[in-house]
């Protein structure tokens, strides 16, 4: 598993922060852990949109890889979202099956690629990425034996095809600071209004 984005304020904003809610300290744990969870939130759909735009993929298929590798609680005030390096289902990619050609299907856009003799199995209750699962009949050689166990057919794993990762990475790391300021003063202001309303 690689470590993706981690998120937290600096030194002066954390300072401010603290100075703000300085009469009921108390609280500070409680206004960090609810920033940082909206926030990883917002970090975690703005991932899953930037590697769409590059790969022909499901939004299930990547949210299901994006994983929170350290969460926030009221002793650390840091979350850390990764990608996973398990791979997709070649199904939860962009695909056509043909009994006649087998199966099409396309990792980026615009590529596509042609895997024959394979066949699309549909399972609705399939609690993988997707229901639609690509299977393959294994083979002796290049002749096909109906007698041997299907294989089912993975593509890559997202960390893989993603050409400009790092970029991607630095840009949701970026929003997501600005995010977690918003959301921190934010909170404040709410817990504020809440202690002495007008």
């Amino acid at each position: 598993m690689k470590p993706a984005i981690s998120v937290t304020l600096d030194k002066a904003k954390m300072r401010s922060v603290e100075r703000a809610v300085a009469e009921t300290p108390r609280a500070l744990p409680r206004i960090m852990v609810r920033s940082l969870r909206r926030t990883a939130a917002g970090g975690r759909t703005q991932l899953d949109r930037e590697i769409r735009v590059e790969l022909s993929i499901k939004k299930r298929a990547v949210m299901r890889r994006i994983v929170d590798e350290v969460k926030a609680s009221s002793a650390n005030w840091v979350w850390r979202l990764g990608i996973s390096r398990t791979r997709v289902s070649l199904g939860s990619f962009r695909h056509r099956w043909s009994k006649r050609k087998g199966v099409t299907y396309a990792i980026r856009k615009g590529l596509k690629r042609r895997v024959p003799r394979a066949f699309v199995q549909r399972n609705p209750n399939a609690r993988d990425d997707t229901p639609d699962a690509v299977f393959r009949r294994q083979q002796r050689g290049g002749s096909l034996v109906p007698r041997y166990p299907l294989v089912f057919l993975r593509g890559p794993s997202l960390g893989q095809v993603l050409t400009d990762a790092p970029a991607k990475l630095r840009r949701v790391e970026q929003t997501g600071t600005q995010r977690l300021e918003r959301e921190v003063f934010g909170q404040i202001t709410l817990h504020l209004q809440r202690r002495w309303p007008r």
